[in-house]
Formats: C-alpha cells, structure tokens, sequence
C-alpha cells in the first residue's frame, strides 16, 4: 500500500502546472499525504505491543468506543476516527 501511495504522490508531481489549480487536485494530494502519514500508525496499531489498556486509552482519547478485534475496524475507520489527530498518543 506504502508503493502504492508513493507511485500516487510521484504521479501527481507529474501532472502540468495548470491542472495543480483545480480542487480535485489538491483533494488528492491531501488524501494521498494523509494516507502515507497515517500508515506508520496502522504498523504501530497492529503492534503486539498494544495491549488492552492501550486501547482502552486511544478510545478514551478519540471519544469512540470502536471495537479493534471487529471486522468493521478497517482503514476506513481508522480515518474516520482520525488517529492521525493522535498520533502522539499512538
């Protein structure tokens, strides 16, 4: 996903310099940058390190009592509760 998100960012670089003014540019940009920050902490969540207390305080941080053994707890989630906004905690 890492190579994925890079070879994105290199293809967006690529574009001409008129097509950098529309919006839908800087929207990918934007996601393309949030992505690729985000990716350390999903290797850091996934981490045997993290133990039950640990998740007890990120959902106590987030305001969100997600469950991370679910199958709903994905990427999308983990946007959506935007752990990238604490990552310090992480």
């Amino acid at each position: 996903m890492e190579d994925a998100a890079l070879d994105y960012q290199a293809k967006l670089q690529g574009l001409k310099s008129d097509v950098r003014d529309w919006g839908v540019f800087t929207f990918l940009k934007t996601e393309v940058a949030k992505f690729r920050d985000t990716m350390p902490l999903i290797f850091d969540l996934q981490a045997e390190a993290m133990r039950d207390r640990h998740w007890k305080e990120l959902r106590f941080e987030v305001k969100d009592d997600f469950d991370e053994k679910s199958d709903e707890f994905n990427l999308e989630k983990v946007f959506s509760l935007n752990l990238l906004n604490h990552s310090l905690k992480i």
